[in-house]
């Protein structure tokens, strides 16, 4: 009976292991098991991968305002390197895939560039540049005010 109930927590174990590793990555679930990743004063990290790309999650918490996440996400569809696996722009975390054929360095720079460009405009823009751009661009669902 001891070997069955051993046996049995084995299979669970293994089991319910193996279906996490299966959730896609544009899941919501999927980022839920990143939740409280830390970056080490990172950007970006390299969370996983397949056969064809490499997952980066990026760290949303250093663009603290509703304005940086839209204008970033908004710039990321211009990088060829980079697509956004999953768009919420109210989580503190984004997860973004590249083909394996770019390197973690040419996406570390496409990362610092995007953000670099966010930053550049949030400082510049007025308050109600921002509200402005927001209401043409913000096509992201918020669950927060803005």
């Amino acid at each position: 009976m001891k070997r069955i109930l051993v046996f049995s927590l084995f299979l669970i174990t293994v089991f319910s292991g193996w279906t996490q590793d299966r959730i896609p990555p544009n899941d919501p679930a999927y980022l839920d098991r990143y939740a409280g990743y830390n970056f080490n004063s990172r950007f970006f990290a390299l969370i996983n991968s397949d056969d064809l790309s490499a997952y980066y999650l990026v760290d949303f918490s250093k663009l603290p305002s509703r304005f940086e996440r839209v204008y970033f996400m908004n710039l990321s569809f211009s990088a060829d390197e980079i697509v956004n696996v999953r768009v919420d722009a109210d989580r503190n975390i984004v997860c973004f895939k590249a083909l394996f054929k770019y390197p973690e360095t040419e996406i570390k720079k496409v990362f610092d560039d995007l953000k670099q460009k966010t930053n550049d405009v949030n400082t510049a823009w007025t308050a109600d540049k921002k509200t402005e751009w927001l209401k043409e661009n913000d096509k992201y669902k918020s669950t927060k005010a803005l």
